[in-house]
């Protein structure tokens, strides 16, 4: 939700241009039922057309040689990657492109990767609280439309809890308030 908020700001983009619902097999935290199905969705940032593992903001700028075309507002996720938090330690994930070689361990700056950590959990955490707020909501009649209500949701809540706006920093949220801000606007919209 916050990351939608960041590359919506950054691309002066829509949500709605910028990510898709995604099927969530896991039924994890933070996915929400669209329908009457029970289907749960995540919002997803958009497929790249060229390989559909990778964000639509993949650019190939060479035969082998990818970058990412929005670095300055990316997602907290690829500002982590491609490390994770195991048992308490920095690692390397398990489903990395590059080989490991290609990152000098001994060079990382632990503290900021786990800084980096920290703050996607704490979105993400916040992003559950959010969704299971909106779900109280009547629901739509097709995924389409109930997608694009949650966006309108998310969008409007992210702009109540946006504490740092500059060019210089990314925004954070305060995201302390997130749940109440969440209740006063499913508040306002069953109301």
């Amino acid at each position: 939700m916050f990351d939608m908020w960041r590359i919506s700001r950054a691309q002066r983009l829509p949500f709605g241009e910028l990510v898709d619902p995604c099927l969530d097999e896991t039924c994890g935290e933070g996915s929400l039922a669209l329908d009457a199905s029970g289907d749960r969705y995540l919002p997803v940032l958009q497929r790249n057309p060229r390989d559909d593992s990778a964000c639509a903001y993949l650019m190939h700028v060479g035969d082998d040689i990818a970058r990412c075309g929005i670095y300055a507002a990316r997602p907290e996720i690829c500002d982590a990657y491609p490390f994770e938090i195991v048992s308490g330690a920095i690692d390397l994930r398990s489903d990395v492109r590059c080989a490991p070689d290609a990152w000098n361990l001994a060079t990382l700056d632990y503290r900021a990767l786990r800084a980096r950590h920290e703050r996607f959990l704490t979105e993400w955490v916040a992003h559950a609280r959010a969704t299971a707020e909106f779900v109280r909501l009547p629901r739509a009649d097709t995924v389409a439309s109930a997608f694009a209500a949650y966006l309108d949701f998310c969008e409007a809540l992210c702009e109540r809890v946006v504490a740092v706006r500059s060019h210089d920093a990314r925004p954070v949220f305060a995201l302390d308030r997130v749940a109440d801000y969440a209740r006063e606007l499913v508040g306002v919209r069953v109301a």
